[in-house]
């Protein structure tokens, strides 16, 4: 039975996030296979995933480390984790490697294993300004050792190709799964307000200010309708500057939550808005849909490859444009439930236990 062999890299990177949630759902899913044996070496995670899905605990001295913030707070954890790797592809024959992001001390013990590497998007290599060289660098060099590059949409592979059209022919696209769904309880039951729901980081590419100023657009006509903001820190000065310049001050707010808390959020949403100029494939948008909201989605990258014909879509750069979106959006009630019932629909065909499938089909090709 070949064996398939995952680090640590996306566990040590975050508490939550797309990328640990893709592996960890992925790797519960496969270790039912039987044609595969799934390997996780990993001694010491504070991912909320790798605990509560693969059964990973903290280790509490390293744990006191990391809490103490001295500098081996995670050199440490990640040294152990990453000899632990280490250890099992010495100690395995003819294994196949798939890293969980793209630090490439694995071609060190890469031999005659095979090689898989996900690639969730071209971010830093779109962007410029993203002050993170490195990233681009090892990307590169795991893509070119690479047997198979998993593409996590269309859109991403269309741009790998345009960058590095030398690694089109060993690129499979996989696409990712929601992990969400409707809250039972907000079943027949609406928020006391209604309101517009941004979810995650609001920073740069992912164009914050063009929702809060469509969302401007249409308060005059909406006077109890609020924005929402799930995750992405406290509001900056900047954010505040701009909420106070709009007027719109008292409508806005901004909740940490965990999944149920998010699950509640998007489930009792009027509206979600994702403005985003840039996607590798756009989860929130999944979930979105998954739990009942009508989305306005950016028209651009991987968005409309995920929303499909369920989603409504505006120009990025154009807060007006989305302004018109959610106007008719909130002003017609059948509108919005036959969005509701479509957004269903396309959230069902997206699956983990499709995306795991997918996955061991290529572990087989190998």
């Amino acid at each position: 039975m070949r064996t398939v062999l995952f680090d640590y890299q996306a566990f040590a990177m975050q508490r939550v996030g797309g990328v640990s949630r893709y592996y960890a759902e992925i790797i519960s899913h496969l270790c039912s296979s039987q044609i595969l044996n799934v390997a996780v070496p990993i001694v010491y995670s504070d991912n909320d995933y790798a605990q509560q899905m693969l059964g990973i605990m903290r280790r509490p001295g390293l744990y006191r480390y990391r809490k103490s913030g001295a500098r081996l707070a995670h050199r440490l954890p990640d040294s152990v984790n990453r000899r632990h790797f280490e250890r099992a592809a010495d100690t395995s024959s003819d294994a196949i490697l798939h890293p969980t992001y793209f630090n490439p001390y694995i071609l060190t013990r890469r031999g005659s294993h095979k090689l898989v590497v996900t690639v969730y998007d071209m971010t830093h290599e779109r962007f410029g300004n993203l002050p993170d060289p490195e990233t681009v660098q090892n990307k590169r060099m795991m893509m070119e050792a690479a047997d198979i590059i998993i593409a996590i949409s269309q859109s991403t592979k269309n741009d790998i190709v345009e960058l590095y059209p030398q690694y089109a022919d060993k690129i499979e696209i996989i696409h990712l799964a929601g992990s969400l769904s409707r809250s039972p309880e907000s079943e027949g039951a609406r928020a006391e307000s209604p309101y517009v729901l941004f979810v995650g980081s609001r920073a740069g590419y992912k164009n914050f200010p063009v929702c809060a100023r469509a969302f401007a657009g249409v308060l005059p006509d909406w006077r109890d309708l609020q924005l929402v903001c799930a995750g992405g820190g406290p509001f900056s000065s900047s954010e505040l500057g701009l909420f106070k310049e709009l007027g719109i001050e008292q409508n806005v707010s901004n909740l940490q939550v965990d999944d149920a808390g998010l699950s509640n959020l998007y489930s009792h949403a009027t509206v979600f808005i994702f403005p985003s100029k840039y996607e590798g494939f756009g989860l929130p948008a999944l979930e979105a849909m998954a739990c009942g909201v009508p989305c306005l989605l950016s028209s651009v990258t991987s968005l409309p490859e995920v929303g499909g014909d369920a989603a409504l879509y505006f120009d990025p750069q154009g807060a007006d444009e989305l302004a018109g979106v959610l106007a008719r959006v909130l002003g017609d009630r059948s509108l919005a439930e036959e969005m509701q019932r479509a957004g269903f629909n396309r959230a069902a065909q997206f699956t983990w236990e499709r995306t795991a499938r997918l996955h061991e089909e290529v572990y087989r090709s190998l």
